[in-house]
C-alpha cells in the first residue's frame, strides 16, 4: 500500500529518484518495523486437540475491506468433546485494493469471494465438508455489480453460512490498514477474536445478520427494487376436461375410462377391493357407473360450448336470440343436460325413442366418437342409417349430416367394402 501511495502521489518518479520527505519518514518507520517479525512464530500444530479425532470441527472465516486492501483470515476451531473446544490460526491473505472506480461495497464484495478462494482452499487439504464454513464481514450488503463474483460466492457458500460482525471484533480488519509488526504475536490476525472461543457462537455473538437491514433505501451503490406484476388467466375446469377427451379415440373406452376415474375418487377411502389408494374396481363398470360418465362427459361439452344458454336457462330468461340452437328450442332436464322440445313430446309414451334427445355440438371431439362408435354398430352403412340411429339412441348433433358424411367418407372400412375391384383383361400377343 506505502508503495503504490509512492508511485500515485509523486507524478512521474524514477527507480532511482530520491523519495520525498512526507515518505521518507513511513518507509523508515516500516523498514524498522519489520526487525520484529524475527521473534513472530506461528505453531505448526492449529489447535491444542487432534483435528482427526475431534468430535466436531468448523472453519471460521472473516473478510473485509478499506480503500487500500482487502483482506480475508481463518480459524480453525476444533472440539474434543461437548466442554473441551480450542481454536487456531489457519491462514489468511491480503490483497491491494483496486486503484480506480471501486466503492467500499464493492470491494466488500472483492473481500468476500477472497473469503471463498481461501475456504476452496482449506476445505481441499482438510476434506472438509461446505456446512463445516461459517464467514464472517463487516459489510452491510454485497452490491452485485459483477454476476460471476456472486455465483464464485454461491457455488461454495450458502447465505445461512453468512453473518455479520462489527468492525472492532473483525480480525480481517487488520489486514486492510497499517499495522505495527510488533503487535502481530497477540493480534486478532493470528489468535482470532474472543467470541470464536465461546461454546455457544449463535448467543455470543453481536451483530448478528437477522435483524440487519442489508440494503438502505437511500444507498446510492443499491440498485433501485424493480417490482413486476404478471396476470395470468387460467383455463375453466371445464375446458381442461374438454381438452383431456380429445386424447381417446373411441366412445366406449371414453366412457369406461371417465366411469373408473370417478369411482376412483368417490371411493378410494371407502372401498372394499383396496387399501385407500389408486386402484382398480369391479364395481367401476357396473350399469350405473357407465350411465353416470356418460351423463358427466355431455355435461361437460355442453357447458364448453353452451354456456350462455345453460346461465340463462337456469336463470329463467330466454337463450339470446344469436344462439345457434334457438331453433331446437332447448331446455334442460333434471340432469342439467340441453335436450330438444321437438314436435313429438307428447307421443313419448307411445314410441320407443327418446323424442327429446341431448343436444351435441358439432365442434366437439365427442360428437366425431359418437358418430364412429354408431357407424360401427350398424356395420358400417351409409349416412342415413347411421344418422337413424345415432337420433334413435337419444342425441342430437348439430350439422350430422354434413359430419357423419365426412367420417364415412374418411372411413378405412368404408372405402374396402365399396372399392372398386380391378378387372384382369388378357390380351392375346401376335408373333410374326
Amino acid at each position: 500500500m506505502l508503495f503504490r501511495q509512492m508511485l500515485t502521489t509523486s507524478g512521474n518518479v524514477d527507480w532511482d529518484n530520491p523519495l520525498d520527505d512526507s515518505f521518507h519518514s513511513k518507509w523508515s518507520a516500516w523498514v524498522s518495523s519489520t526487525r520484529h517479525l524475527q521473534d513472530l512464530s506461528i505453531p505448526r500444530m492449529c489447535c491444542k486437540f487432534s483435528v482427526i479425532e475431534a468430535l466436531r470441527k468448523e472453519v471460521h472465516i472473516f473478510t473485509d475491506a478499506s480503500k487500500d486492501a482487502i483482506a480475508a483470515v481463518a480459524f480453525l476451531k476444533v472440539w474434543k468433546d461437548g466442554n473441551n473446544s480450542d481454536v487456531g490460526f489457519l491462514m489468511g491473505k491480503a490483497k491491494v485494493a483496486p486503484a480506480h472506480a471501486h466503492t467500499i461495497p464493492r470491494l466488500e464484495l472483492c473481500g468476500a469471494v477472497l473469503g471463498t478462494e481461501i475456504a476452496e482452499i482449506i476445505k481441499e487439504h482438510m476434506d472438509l465438508e461446505k456446512n463445516d464454513f461459517w464467514f464472517y464481514s463487516d459489510a452491510r450488503r454485497f452490491y452485485v455489480y459483477v454476476a460471476n463474483r456472486v455465483s464464485r460466492i454461491r457455488s461454495f457458500s450458502d447465505p445461512e453460512q453468512w453473518r455479520h460482525i462489527a468492525t472492532d471484533q473483525n480480525p480481517a480488519d487488520l489486514g486492510t490498514r497499517a499495522f505495527d509488526a510488533q503487535s502481530l504475536p497477540q493480534s486478532t490476525w493470528l489468535r482470532g477474536p474472543a467470541f470464536l472461543r465461546e461454546d455457544n457462537l449463535s448467543t455470543t455473538l453481536v451483530g448478528e445478520h437477522q435483524n440487519f437491514a442489508f440494503i438502505l433505501d437511500d444507498d446510492k451503490e443499491a440498485r433501485p427494487m424493480v417490482e413486476v406484476n404478471k396476470t395470468s388467466v387460467e383455463g375453466d375446469s371445464c375446458d381442461l376436461v374438454v381438452s383431456r377427451l380429445e386424447r381417446f379415440s373411441q366412445w366406449t373406452k371414453l366412457v369406461r375410462s371417465i366411469a373408473i376415474f370417478r369411482h376412483i375418487l368417490v371411493t378410494k377411502n371407502l372401498c372394499e377391493h383396496s387399501t385407500k389408494r389408486w386402484h382398480y374396481c369391479p364395481k367401476s363398470l357396473d350399469l350405473n357407473s357407465l350411465k353416470a360418465a356418460e351423463m358427466f362427459i355431455l355435461k361437460e361439452i355442453q357447458k364448453s360450448e353452451f354456456r350462455v344458454e345453460i346461465e340463462s336457462l337456469n336463470k329463467g330468461k330466454p337463450i339470446p336470440k344469436n344462439s345457434s340452437i334457438i331453433d331446437l328450442a332447448p331446455f334442460l332436464d333434471s340432469n342439467g343436460l340441453l335436450r330438444v322440445v321437438g314436435r313429438i313430446g307428447i307421443a313419448q309414451k307411445f314410441v320407443s325413442f327418446d323424442v327429446h334427445p341431448i343436444i351435441i355440438p358439432k365442434k366437439s371431439h365427442v360428437a366425431t366418437l359418437l358418430i364412429r362408435h354408431f357407424h360401427d354398430s350398424v356395420f358400417h352403412q351409409g349416412r342415413r342409417i347411421t344418422e337413424g340411429k345415432i337420433r334413435s339412441s337419444g342425441f342430437w348433433i348439430i350439422g350430422a349430416k354434413r359430419l357423419i358424411a365426412s367420417e364415412i367418407h374418411g372411413c378405412i372400412t368404408c372405402r374396402r367394402l365399396r372399392g372398386v375391384t380391378f378387372t384382369l383383361y388378357m390380351f392375346l400377343s401376335t408373333f410374326a
